[in-house]
């Protein structure tokens, strides 16, 4: 099995509104590897700063949840913790 690819440089960020609590969910595309990553911006080994592209901010969490089965749907890989460890 191939190891997935991540890299910063290309990737297209999709962040939820904050939550009461102080998080959000997001989704992290790395357009060119075909991978992203999916959670909650609290309990993430992910740096979200680094992002290239900040594409869309304030969608509802049902948004970004629907975008994530695109995407997986699309044939994305979704990465998880462990492949940043």
């Amino acid at each position: 099995m191939k190891t997935p690819k991540f890299d910063y440089n290309n990737t297209e960020l999709y962040t939820s509104r904050y939550s009461k609590y102080g998080y959000c969910l997001f989704v992290m595309v790395d357009i060119e590897n075909e991978t992203f990553v999916f959670g909650q911006s609290n309990s993430t080994v992910v740096n979200l700063n680094r992002a290239e592209y900040r594409v869309m901010e304030r969608m509802t969490q049902k948004q970004v949840r629907d975008l994530r089965d695109r995407y997986l749907k699309r044939g994305y890989t979704q990465l998880t913790t462990k492949d940043f460890i």
